[in-house]
């Protein structure tokens, strides 16, 4: 009888050592576990590119090709935008390396024959208010006394919200407001259009 009591009770100790191990390996593996995926590569699913899309699109753009860069770089700009800066205008271009889309970039142009020395853009967006402040406005003169200034600036997040909503827009005025005086432009359908094409092409190229 003794020796029957003995083995049950080396039997239940034995069991409860095991459980004991293997909550401890359990442990331990979801610790290492993390620690081995950390280091692993993430994993990019790549959405495949609707290529009929990308060659309609692109009969509405111009692309000059950088011969002097090696990633192949490329400047995709609207056929529509206005040729010189001495022009009123809105548009959106970009560039890509080896194909994939980067670097988004938004322009306003302002032709007049006074100067604003504008400080920052305001929008009304369906009456909804927006307000842009440019890393840098550029000027110049000429033509018999007129004057130009513009920006071209790389999109943030915030100009690509304008940008979006300007696509979507029934009614789209800016606010060009300058040290002392402002004036007011209506962007064309025209121009939303073009800003649309490229918004669409940048993400087909995998912008983001």
């Amino acid at each position: 009888m003794n020796k029957f009591i003995l083995i049950i009770a080396v039997a239940i100790l034995s069991g409860c050592q095991s459980n004991s191990r293997r909550n401890g390996l359990s442990d331990t593996s979801l610790t290492d576990s993390s620690i081995i995926d950390s280091t692993k590569k993430p994993v990019y699913h790549v959405t495949k590119l609707d290529s009929a899309k990308i060659k309609f699109l692109k009969k509405s753009f111009k692309i000059t090709k950088d011969e002097f860069d090696a990633n192949e770089m490329q400047w995709v700009r609207p056929i529509d935008e206005p040729r010189y800066v001495n022009r009123n205008g809105i548009y959106s271009y970009f560039q890509t390396n080896k194909g994939v889309a980067s670097n988004l970039r938004f322009v306003i142009q302002y032709y007049s024959d006074d100067w604003l020395f504008i400080q920052k853009y305001q929008f009304s967006i369906d009456g909804k208010a927006y307000e842009y402040i440019p890393s840098k406005v550029e000027t110049d003169n000429g033509d018999g006394g007129m004057i130009w200034e513009w920006f071209d600036d790389q999109a943030d997040e915030n100009l690509k919200t304008i940008m979006e909503a300007i696509t979507k827009s029934k009614t789209t005025k800016i606010k060009m407001v300058g040290r002392q005086y402002f004036d007011i432009k209506t962007v064309t359908s025209r121009q939303k259009e073009s800003i649309r094409k490229t918004l669409e092409l940048y993400k087909l190229q995998g912008g983001s």
